[in-house]
C-alpha cells in the first residue's frame, strides 16, 4: 500500500471505529477466530478446558501488549493482509507447547521448533476463524496464505515492531488481541491487520479502500 493511500485508510479506520455498528461488525469476526482457535486448541489438548477473552483497540506502539517471552509471528497475504504474532512466557512455555505439539521438552527438540509448531497450529485455526466470521457477519469469504512462522525471543516492543515491519504508526494501528488460557498458562495472540483489511471486514461489499 503507498505512503498517502495508508493514510487515507488510517484515518478512513479511524472513522469508522466511531460507528458502533462497524465496530461489532469487524469485533464479531475477531471473536469468531477466537473461538475457531479455543475449539481446536481444546480438541488437540485433550482434557484441558480453554477460555479465552478479546481486547480490539488501537496500540500502534504494541506497548499494551503483555505476556510474551517467547513468539512466533506469520504474516497473511492475497486476502486481509496482517500479522500475526502467537506466543506466551517462557516459565509456562514448556507445559503449553506440550499441549499442543504432544512433544514433552525431554525430547531433543528446540524452543524454537516447538515455538514454530504451536504457532502454526494456532495460527492457522485463527485464520479460519477470521474467515469463517466474516462469513457468518454476511461478508465475502476471502483465501489467507499464512507464511511460515518465524522465531521471535525478545522484549515485547521489540516482537510488536519486528512484527509488523515498523508500519504499526502508519497502515497498522489497530490490533486483536486474544488471551487463550488453561490451567497450564495463557497463549497469547496478537492479530495486527492493515487498515484496509480492517475496512474490509467493516463492508459489505468485497471492496477494498477506493
Amino acid at each position: 500500500m503507498t505512503t498517502l493511500r495508508a493514510e487515507r485508510a488510517a484515518v478512513s479506520v479511524a472513522n469508522l471505529m466511531t460507528d458502533p455498528d462497524a465496530r461489532r461488525r469487524i469485533e464479531n469476526v475477531m471473536r469468531v477466530a477466537g473461538d475457531t482457535a479455543v475449539g481446536a486448541v481444546s480438541l488437540i489438548a485433550g482434557e484441558s478446558e480453554w477460555s479465552h477473552s478479546l481486547d480490539l483497540r488501537c496500540d500502534p506502539t504494541g506497548r499494551q501488549v503483555d505476556g510474551l517471552d517467547v513468539a512466533a509471528v506469520m504474516d497473511t497475504h492475497e486476502g486481509l493482509e496482517g500479522t500475526m504474532l502467537v506466543g506466551c512466557r517462557r516459565d509456562t512455555f514448556d507445559d503449553i507447547a506440550e499441549l499442543l505439539t504432544g512433544l514433552p521438552s525431554s525430547e531433543n527438540l528446540t524452543v524454537q521448533g516447538r515455538a514454530q509448531e504451536a504457532a502454526n497450529i494456532i495460527g492457522s485455526a485463527y485464520l479460519n476463524g477470521v474467515r469463517h466470521g466474516m462469513a457468518s457477519d454476511g461478508l465475502s469469504d476471502r483465501s489467507f496464505l499464512p507464511s511460515p512462522p518465524r522465531f521471535l525471543r525478545a522484549s515485547v516492543e521489540v516482537m510488536v515492531e519486528l512484527a509488523v515491519g515498523g508500519q504499526a504508526l502508519g497502515d497498522r494501528g489497530w490490533i486483536a488481541d486474544h488471551r487463550l488460557w488453561c490451567e497450564s498458562g495463557e497463549i497469547v495472540v496478537v492479530w495486527v491487520p492493515t487498515c484496509e483489511a480492517i475496512l474490509v471486514m467493516a463492508s459489505d461489499a468485497d471492496e477494498g479502500v477506493t
